[in-house]
This record gives structure tokens, sequence and C-alpha cells, in this order.
């Protein structure tokens, strides 16, 4: 079968602190096998696969009434789409929430769908019997391959400042991104209306949850001895944080800094409602807590990281069990393997991505000097508004943007990049800095 040719592979990033390291991650395992690979904001991603034309853009799932408009602008260039789901952490128990993220109607825009595991792929198999055994595919999560043993090495570092900073330390991962999210009440109505039927309850239960959070953090405070450390959702606002606990901060600290992985693994105990942040941390054996308060309909939150975790429903047990832990007795491999496709044995997801897909499926073109030079030239000196209507610099600022591409300079990006060196053997890569906000990953000539 004729291969189609393709130019480069395209990562866009969302939030750096979820999607950085892995993308990365990602990156460098493609462009070992000669793969031009450009990472950045999805803005600017989209702008390069327009341009250059070609392309196998990833997805990360579809947004109603935004991704429709890029699916045709990547179509009219002869892209190809793959979609690598992000969410699957916060799904319900019910898995209804694919049925936002990846609808029936949607799925001729995508050459491949890559899920996290086979409840997910039996899930849309039954949703969608005429498309499922050539669309979907179940290859885990790039994410989830840098928690392999072999692979921690890469976070080492910045784990052991962290320990020593902050000594023994409890994770507090909160996910109260609808009542106390740093955009307007009016902008996450407007953002989140169409993913969540019952949005305004469930803003009213983050309110009331949120208060709950407040209680048990400080009865943590006067109670143990352990620092805290309380790491918000990437769209929540730090502040309300800093300034209720600005009496205690000799003990309590608010910080969103980086991937969640460093401080799981510095930390002693970590305390979650239903943030996904708890599904990573049991992969890593760290004990994991999860504080319900309020009573939940079933199928009504994020069901994973509950079931991964240690459940408590009031605050004086929670005291109890730090104080003197004693878990219960529970295999989570089955969890792991069904929803994940992982365990520590099992086969990293970049290579069922790229090896038994990517290079079996695509014929890769090698990018000029005279190409990336162009693109360098245009994106660097001049006002990229001349070739693409409109300048990069003409985005709106927005505060929300800002904090979920925090991680996104230069310096941060090829620091990193050239950690993975640590866990990633082979071909010795380069990385070109376009601004911030792009990067070309390639084999050196």
């Amino acid at each position: 079968m004729l291969k189609k040719k393709i130019n480069s592979v395209i990562l866009p990033v969302e939030i750096t602190s979820r999607e950085l390291n892995a993308k990365l991650y990602l990156a460098h395992r493609l462009a070992s096998k000669g793969i031009n690979v450009f990472l950045g904001s999805k803005f600017c991603t989209k702008k390069i696969a327009n341009y250059l034309g070609q392309n196998i853009y990833f997805d990360k799932g579809y947004h109603k009434g935004v991704s429709e408009h890029l699916y045709k602008e990547l179509h009219k260039k002869k892209n190809s789409i793959i979609l690598l789901d992000e969410e699957n952490g916060v799904d319900f128990e019910d898995l209804k929430m694919l049925d936002h993220r990846i609808p029936s109607h949607i799925l001729s825009c995508f050459e491949k769908i890559f899920l996290w595991g086979s409840k997910q792929f039996y899930y849309l198999k039954n949703r969608n019997k005429c498309r499922s055994n050539e669309i979907f595919k179940v290859t885990g999560h790039p994410r989830f391959d840098l928690l392999k043993k072999q692979n921690l090495k890469f976070y080492e570092g910045k784990q052991k400042k962290i320990k020593n900073k902050y000594g023994d330390f409890i994770l507090f991962a909160t996910d109260n991104k609808f009542s106390n999210n740093i955009n307007t009440k009016k902008e996450v109505l407007k953002n989140y209306e169409n993913r969540y039927e019952d949005l305004k309850n469930w803003m009213s239960y983050s309110d009331s949850l949120m208060q709950k959070n407040f209680k048990l953090i400080r009865e943590i405070y006067r109670n143990t001895k352990f620092n805290i450390i309380i790491r918000p959702h990437p769209e929540e606002n730090l502040n309300t944080y800093i300034e209720e606990f600005k009496d205690l901060k000799d003990r309590i600290t608010v910080i969103y800094d980086d991937s969640s992985i460093y401080w799981i693994l510095a930390s002693k105990f970590v305390i979650i409602n239903h943030s996904s942040t708890g599904v990573e941390s049991r992969m890593l054996n760290k004990i994991t807590i999860s504080y319900l308060p309020i009573n939940l309909k079933r199928n009504k939150f994020p069901y994973l990281p509950v079931q991964c975790s240690e459940c408590f429903n009031e605050s004086s047990k929670i005291i109890k069990f730090l104080k003197k832990p004693i878990e219960k007795k529970k295999n989570f491999n089955k969890i792991f393997m069904d929803s994940f496709n992982f365990n520590f044995e099992s086969r990293i997801s970049s290579s069922n991505i790229i090896e038994d897909f990517l290079l079996t499926s695509y014929k890769f073109n090698n990018l000029s000097f005279t190409i990336i030079f162009k693109l360098f030239f245009l994106l660097k000196f001049y006002s990229i508004k001349n070739i693409f209507t409109h300048s990069f610099l003409s985005k709106k600022t927005d505060k929300l943007i800002i904090q979920k591409m925090k991680d996104m300079e230069k310096q941060k990006v090829i620091k990193k990049f050239n950690e993975l060196y640590k866990i990633v053997n082979g071909e010795r890569l380069e990385i070109l800095s376009f601004d911030n906000e792009l990067y070309l990953i390639r084999k050196k000539n």
C-alpha cells in the first residue's frame, strides 16, 4: 500500500504542567526516527500546520463550536488529524463524557483515535460499531511512559530539591475550577456549558467543597506537624488560597509549578477530592487520600481518581489516618490496565503510537534547510500578519492562557529536552526555538 507523504508531526500544548513533559518525550522519540516535530501552543501549531500543509496534527479532543473550524482548516491544507485523548482521568464511571469529547458525528475527521485503555475502546466500539476496528486503537498515553521505573530518573533532580526545601509535606491537589476559576463565572459558563449538562449544580457543589477543603487544611495544620503544599487546578486562582492561609504561611505554601509528578514523588501523602493527580499518585505508590465530604451521585464525578484512593468523608478520619496510616489491601493493576493500558511491565505507549502505526502508515519527508530558514525568518524577524493575515502578537492576552502556558519559556523547554537524554537513548537531536511558543525538534544532520 502506498504510504501517505507527511512533512512533520505537530504536537499542540494547551496546559504545560500536564502535557509538556510527555509531549517533549514523544517528540524526542519521533525525532529519533527521523521525523520532524513541531511542538508549541495551539495557536502557533495551527498556523504552522496550515502554512506547511501535509502534516500529522495531534488533536487532544473535540470542543463543540471550536473544533469544527479547526478541523476544516487543517483538512483544507491536506493535514491528517490524529486524536490523542487527554482527559480520560476525569471521566465519570459510565464514560458518557466520551460522548462530548469523541462524538460519533466527528469521527470522520480523524485518521486514527488513540485511546488510554480497553474500557474506552469497548464503550466507543459499542457506540460506533461501523467504524470501531479501523479508527480506534488502544495505545495508552506517553504521560504514563514517564512513570515507568526506568524513566523516573528524569524527575530526580527537581524532586530532591523540592524534598530538601519542604521536608515532609502533604500535597493537596485541588480541583475547584468551577468556583475558583481565574476567569469570571460568566466565562466559565460559556466555556463548559456544552460539556457539563448540570454545570450550575457543579458550580454550587464546587463552592461548598472549597469551604470544606479550607477547613480540612486548617485542621491538618493544627493537628499534625506536616508542611502542606496546595497545588491548585491549572484553571484556579492561586491568590484565593494565598489570601485564605496568609496567617499560616510558615507551613502552608501555595504553588502551581511544573508537572505534579515532581511534587507527588517528593511528598509524604497526596490528598485530592477527585483530581486526576490521584491516578498518577497511586501509580507511583504514594499514599493517596480522596476527601469526599459532600455526597455525590453515581456517574456525576471523576471516577478513576477516587477508585485509586483511600476515601474519607470526614476530616477527623483523615487526621487519624495521617497519624497512623493503614491502607486497605487493594490491587490496582486491573484498573491501571483496563483504563490506562499501564503497568510497569507493559509496552510503552509511544512505541504503540510510533512503531505500530505512524511508521507503517506514513512516509516522512525531510524539511529542507530552505523551508526551515524561511519559517524561522518569517516567525522571528518579520510581522507574521503579512503571511497569516494577522500577527502572532495580536492574539488576545488571556490570563488563563498565560497561566496554563507558564512553563513554555525557551530556557525551561530546552532544559527539559536535554534532561530527556537521561532516559531516551539513541540519535542526537536538535531543538530549534522560533519563539517561546514554538519549537522544531529533529535529528541532527
